[in-house]
């Protein structure tokens, strides 16, 4: 667990922050390597699903080498709702594997909180209650998290009849909106955002536990009923940490 916090506490540049933090960081290694790694590899890691053997794979020596073993969610499970699975090693060393699951969800009509409660509202700009089409609004997406996490990513892709607002050009002419006297007052940890026509992303390496608020400002350009996609925020290197908003519809006049 030590190294793998180490691990998610790498910046993009590979470092972790400043000289000192990296040589405590190369101590650490280098302790967790002397102790736990003195066995040279030389055995072979097997998977069974009840009871029997689907896949093992050899190592011998120290490689940069893994075994990927993947089978499709129908014919994993079958007519199953639970199946049991081992994972275990016949000779000498460590063996290091992850489990994991790709699947879209059936229904996106309810919100989900694994480690994220996130939320999603569409403001008109000016106080006004209805959004026509031609006018702005601001997109707010609430997150809040009960511990801190490192490395977290946020996505909201638009509905249809929106654009977003580059607010970087001079030319848009944004004109910041007022806090509320009841609005949360943390920090925004989201240091940099990339602009898609679809979607708009952003990206905290540090995020506090503590409630923040992500704005930016979409134009409304063509009337009609809309669907509200999802908006998501996950832990980069933790998948299994995330949330999303469920799924709504809006109305431009």
């Amino acid at each position: 667990k030590a190294v793998s916090y180490l691990n998610s506490s790498l910046s993009e540049d590979g470092s972790f922050g400043n000289t000192l933090n990296n040589a405590a960081a190369i101590r650490a290694y280098n302790a967790y390597y002397r102790k736990s790694e003195s066995q040279e590899p030389d055995f072979k890691a097997f998977l069974k699903q009840d009871g029997k053997n689907i896949f093992d794979v050899s190592f011998k020596g120290r490689k940069q080498e893994s075994g990927v073993f993947e089978k499709n969610f129908k014919e994993f499970f079958k007519d199953k709702r639970d199946v049991a699975l081992n994972v275990g090693k016949e000779g000498e060393g460590n063996l290091y594997y992850s489990l994991g699951m790709s699947y879209y969800p059936q229904s996106l009509k309810s919100a989900v909180s694994a480690g994220f409660r996130v939320s999603k509202e569409i403001k008109p700009l000016g106080g006004k209650k209805d959004l026509k089409a031609g006018e702005r609004a601001e997109i707010i997406i609430t997150v809040s998290t009960d511990q801190d996490r490192t490395f977290v990513a946020l996505q909201d892709y638009l509905p249809a009849g929106f654009e977003i607002v580059d607010e970087t050009l001079a030319t848009e002419g944004i004109v910041p909106q007022p806090r509320g006297e009841d609005e949360e007052q943390s920090a925004d940890p989201f240091i940099r955002r990339e602009i898609y026509d679809d979607s708009i992303v952003a990206f905290a390496d540090y995020m506090p536990q503590g409630v923040y608020k992500f704005k930016y400002t979409v134009t409304a350009s063509t009337s009609g009923a809309f669907k509200v996609p999802p908006a998501w925020v996950n832990a980069m290197y933790w998948p299994e940490v995330y949330g999303r908003t469920a799924q709504s519809e809006y109305t431009i006049k």
